[in-house]
């Protein structure tokens, strides 16, 4: 997915052309990019370029348009934007919004430049919905760029269809019809993107295999578990782990290159070791959360490293932890047997894999999901299926249609197999593949179980195939529990806590699933004390964390320690990323004030009942640091920490709400909107931050339940300039929402 650029020769001035460019946090963008990229190369004779994050386009998108825009008449962007956290821009768009919104920038900037825009998000979100698409056409336009069509919205929880449904009505009824493409084929309008139900689309996206040259070496005898760090393909592994670094990652000194120019794609994983995993839930309560406390040694086995460059902690307080997990044995060898013999007998072999680009492929751009140019040099069938292949993740759409080409003739149902493959990747049978694929969770492994044409005598399916069609392996995020201060070993090592809730269950039809990343992490306590994993450290969305101790010395106010007050407000496991937040001002305030407050035993703690309804006194909140509001179902069950929080209750305030506790249930936002009047006089006069973190409808709840009660507390009932307070607060790091489904 690399960029290419033409040569002025290799089209014609007359010849429209679109340059593909996504931003994705979990991937949802790019898959819409490779459908829309196949449909257009189906319906048009555009000539389709790019096909990268923005922060990967050369030129970059600012001296985009003064290379080679101008030398084709007929040229616009196609930009799929998603959105993530509260209202903001993935990380792949960073670097690229930052340059978008440098105040030197003149108005005709971009003048003459099109684009037509498709932006994803999630409507639970409320205003918040595809809020950075919205503002990157906004700030385009101020800019001097024009739109080709009305701006597009996706959103996964659409009926019949989610996004995909919301993407094809987008491309028929506004891309197909806009001018530069109308110009291109008159007849544009008559195509139908969406398949008929009494018809199938035959027409088949032929996989490119030619990317890839594949060579068996020699047997390989030893246990695929940890081959990525046997000295044959280490540095294979190696090169491939660091291209899924997060883009944002940090980068510790020990690195050979921890400067900020490095790229990140060598940003190497660190290596952490599991020395507890805890449950905490109770043992007969459904959910199984664990508390899992993770030792830090390095990039490899003989490599120490203290602090990322120009920083004196580890990380902050508030930022996550992007782990790579691995596919299980079983689920590996159950792919294994899936395929067609000849694969099967090159499980344990030696693979030398070359990537490459025939000269006539560098006239255009990779077709989208047909090229993945960093997959280990070296490796196994098996190690690339144990630690670089996403073979537990959902196909998508493009994946199935890829795939059909694959069904052997020569099976009885191999035809018939082919069409249904084909069917399901049509918007037309969404609720096909809602059914078959996502309510009932089955992943590549269950495709190719079920379309037995694939491993039958003649199917085709070759091991450049499946380097071509699966994709690779996704990282996935945790909020870190703990405090930075309190993290460092004295020999250099440091420590992350993570709050997990392992995900799985059973589907409408009774079959058993799991969340890939969280069953890792569950089962690591029964594994060898050898075994590692590899993560990476990035920034989090709470920034600005005030630590500044108080100057008041009066009696009143003997419990404030720090000068201003934070408000964290968060329900199940989104406390994780707060607990972190109230550790660290503890450790802060346990480093610079070695004596406790000696009469703090003599002040009873803010009272809370059993079924949150809590105190509304400002006198007795104004005696607090931090304030917690925290949400879960019961008490004895899944109110995570609990013991934490009792031993610091003469030094913060922890209002439950608990929603199965008893007959009438209690939500976050009703705690909030009960106890307004005193939370805000606390927090707002004071100079105070709020942090809020879970679920997106929670959060957003709580949010209008603040900027309604500071309205009519401190505002006389003006709510535009409370939103305007709170977005204020936003941009010093005093408001922030970290908000995920």
């Amino acid at each position: 997915m690399t960029m290419t650029t033409p040569s002025s020769s290799s089209s014609s001035s007359s010849t429209a052309s679109c340059t593909i460019v996504y931003s994705t946090q979990t991937g949802r963008a790019r898959a819409c990019a490779r459908r829309t990229a196949r449909i257009l190369r189906e319906k048009t004779q555009l000539t389709l370029l790019g096909g990268t994050p923005f922060d990967e386009l050369v030129p970059s998108f600012l001296d985009y348009p003064h290379g080679q825009q101008q030398q084709q008449q007929n040229h616009f962007f196609l930009l799929f934007v998603s959105t993530t956290g509260d209202g903001v821009h993935c990380d792949s768009i960073a670097q690229t919004w930052k340059s978008l919104l440098k105040k030197s920038l003149s108005s005709n900037k971009l003048q003459g430049v099109q684009f037509a825009l498709f932006c994803l998000g999630d409507r639970a979100y409320g205003p918040q919905f595809c809020a950075a698409g919205r503002k990157l056409a906004v700030r385009l336009m101020q800019l001097g760029a024009t739109s080709c069509c009305e701006v597009g919205y996706g959103d996964d929880n659409t009926p019949n269809g989610g996004c995909f449904a919301d993407l094809d009505r987008w491309i028929q009824q506004q891309l197909l019809l806009s001018s530069i493409i109308l110009l291109e084929q008159p007849n544009t309008s008559t195509v139908a993107v969406m398949t008929n139900s009494n018809t199938t689309d035959t027409t088949t996206t032929r996989v490119d295999t030619s990317h890839y040259k594949v060579t068996v070496l020699q047997e390989q005898t030893k246990d695929a578990m940890d081959q990525w760090q046997q000295d044959w393909c280490q540095e294979s592994y190696q090169a491939f782990f660091a291209h899924q670094s997060p883009m944002t990652a940090y980068r510790y000194d020990s690195q050979a290159n921890s400067t900020n120019n490095t790229p990140p794609q060598q940003n190497k994983p660190l290596i952490a070791q599991v020395e507890s995993n805890t449950r905490l839930t109770a043992p007969d309560w459904d959910q199984n959360t664990r508390h899992i406390r993770l030792q830090l040694t390095g990039y490899n086995n003989n490599k120490k490293q203290t602090t990322p460059t120009e920083r004196q902690l580890p990380y902050q307080a508030g930022d996550i932890a992007t782990i790579m997990p691995c596919n299980p044995p079983t689920e590996v060898e159950r792919f294994i047997q899936t395929l067609p013999t000849a694969l099967q007998t090159i499980a344990d072999k030696v693979l030398h894999l070359d990537y490459y680009q025939q000269q006539q492929q560098q006239q255009q751009a990779n077709l989208l999901g047909d090229a993945f140019p960093h997959w280990p040099a070296h490796c196994t069938l098996r190690g690339w299926l144990t630690y670089c292949a996403d073979i537990h993740a959902p196909p998508e759409r493009e994946d199935l249609r890829a795939i059909s080409q694959f069904c052997s003739h020569e099976h009885d149902m191999g035809a018939a197999q082919r069409d249904k493959l084909l069917s399901l990747s049509e918007t037309a049978a969404s609720a096909l593949y809602v059914d078959y694929i996502l309510r009932e969770k089955r992943c590549w492994t269950d495709v190719l179980y079920d379309f037995d044409s694939l491993r039958h005598l003649g199917s085709g399916l070759t091991v450049e195939a499946l380097l071509a069609i699966v994709p690779p392996m996704r990282p996935r995020d945790f909020s870190i529990a703990s405090a930075p201060t309190t993290s460092t070993k004295p020999d250099g090592d440091f420590v992350v806590e993570l709050c997990v809730a392992v995900v799985e269950g059973t589907t409408p039809l009774g079959r058993s699933y799991h969340g890939l990343c969280s069953h890792y992490l569950s089962t690591l306590l029964l594994q060898d004390s050898t075994t590692v994993l590899q993560m990476w450290i990035r920034p989090g969305s709470f920034h600005g964390l005030p630590l500044t101790p108080s100057q008041n010395d009066t009696t009143s106010e003997k419990r404030r320690w720090f000068e201003n007050p934070v408000l964290c407000i968060g329900a199940g496991t989104g406390v994780a990323p707060l607990r972190g937040l109230i550790l660290e001002r503890e450790a802060v305030r346990a480093a610079q004030q070695k004596s406790d407050v000696a009469d703090s035993s003599t002040i009873a703690p803010f009272a809370a009942t059993t079924n949150g309804d809590a105190t509304n006194e400002t006198q007795t909140l104004n005696q607090y640091d931090n304030l917690l509001v925290f949400g879960c179902r019961k008490r004895d069950a899944d109110y995570y920490y609990q013991n934490e929080w009792t031993q610091l209750q003469n030094r913060m305030v922890v209002i439950p709400a608990f929603s199965r506790e008893q007959a009438r249930k209690v939500y976050v936002q009703q705690l909030i909107k009960q106890n307004g009047e005193a939370i805000v006089r606390h927090i707002m006069e004071n100079d105070g931050a709020i942090y809020i973190a879970g679920g997106p409808s929670m959060a957003r709840y709580s949010k209008e339940e603040l900027i309604d009660a500071t309205a009519r507390v401190l505002l006389d009932g003006d709510e535009k300039k409370a939103n305007l307070l709170f977005k204020k607060m936003q941009a010093r790091g005093r408001f922030r929402v970290e908000a995920w489904s």
